[in-house]
């Protein structure tokens, strides 16, 4: 059954049909779609989990996937200074 999937994130505004049930199963699409994912946390707008195994199961019917930096870079360097 495919559903829709919007996807966000800092520079990604997307939506795809997806009939994956699985995290791993929706990498692989978003890898041919070109969306990537790397260095990025995968979170679920319908129970705020986020996704790190790929057996990790998607929730039923639409949702909105956010992608978040795992690590962001912020203050500065004493020495740059």
């Amino acid at each position: 059954m495919e559903r829709v999937i919007k996807i966000f994130s800092t520079n990604i505004r997307k939506v795809i049909n997806s009939a994956a049930q699985t995290w791993g199963e929706l990498q692989s699409q978003l890898r041919s779609e070109g969306v990537s994912y790397n260095n990025m946390k995968a979170i679920s707008s319908v129970n705020k989990i986020s996704f790190e195994h790929p057996d990790a199961t998607l929730p039923e019917g639409e949702f909105t996937l956010y992608l978040t930096p795992i690590r962001t870079k912020s203050g500065s360097n004493v020495r740059e200074l």
